[in-house]
């Protein structure tokens, strides 16, 4: 697994290719060992500021209890980097979401290239709004940010989605933590509720990757977390 910082070898090799030949390169090389999932991929096809500080904020204690993560070395999250993916899903949407038209994936792709060299002070401020929005989520959320409720079991799945961490992270980030933790009971119930209509079910079911489920299970959070605050848009 490419978990780790790539080397400055790869780097020169790379450097000046095509992202869709970079892409190319890693699958075509791979064929012999582990297929690599495109985070992985993306790991060794964008070294640099932007993929160190992706790597740094994924492992944060705070985002591994957000995502159930007590032990690395037994987590599919965080062996297949799906942490760090998470954290690129945020950092690529966080001020296009609403207007975004396009493959996820590709867009992914396009921002690591796009700011693989990315200034420290950009990345600082990134980071800030990152793990403010996640605290904001902690608050709204508690244990079960991230996961799905089951209308037909009466309980809460244990796994999280991604799909679930679009919805929470995008419909809080302008929140403060403060302002939704007296009403983390009224929340879950209507995060319950939500799973209770099939529009919505649809958007986190199925082909989550497409603008419109992405914006409209984004659009049903919010709105519902705002009703329970009492805030308007």
């Amino acid at each position: 697994v490419l978990r780790t910082r790539p080397t400055i070898r790869t780097v020169i090799v790379l450097r000046q290719s095509d992202p869709d030949i970079k892409f190319e390169v890693f699958q075509r090389l791979n064929t012999g060992g582990v297929k690599l999932n495109p985070q992985e991929i993306r790991n060794s096809a964008y070294p640099g500021p932007l993929n160190d500080a992706i790597l740094d904020m994924s492992v944060e204690s705070s985002f591994h209890h957000s995502l159930g993560i007590r032990n690395r070395e037994k987590s599919a999250l965080y062996k297949e980097m799906r942490d760090a993916e998470f954290v690129l899903r945020f950092l690529t949407f966080r001020n296009t979401w609403a207007a975004f038209r396009g493959g996820m994936a590709r867009e992914m792709d396009r921002f690591m290239s796009t700011n693989q060299r990315l200034a420290h002070g950009d990345l600082a401020e990134m980071r800030k709004d990152f793990f403010a929005t996640l605290a904001v989520v902690s608050a709204a959320f508690g244990d079960h940010a991230f996961h799905r409720w089951q209308p037909e079991k009466d309980q809460w799945r244990r796994h999280v989605l991604a799909s679930l961490f679009d919805a929470q992270m995008f419909a809080c980030r302008d929140l403060k933590a403060e302002e939704v933790q007296p009403h983390t009971a009224a929340i879950l119930v209507g995060m319950k509720a939500l799973f209770g209509d099939q529009e919505f079910r649809r958007a986190v079911d199925a082909a989550t990757n497409t603008p419109k489920y992405f914006q409209d299970r984004v659009r049903m959070t919010r709105n519902m977390i705002l009703e329970k605050v009492g805030r308007q848009d």
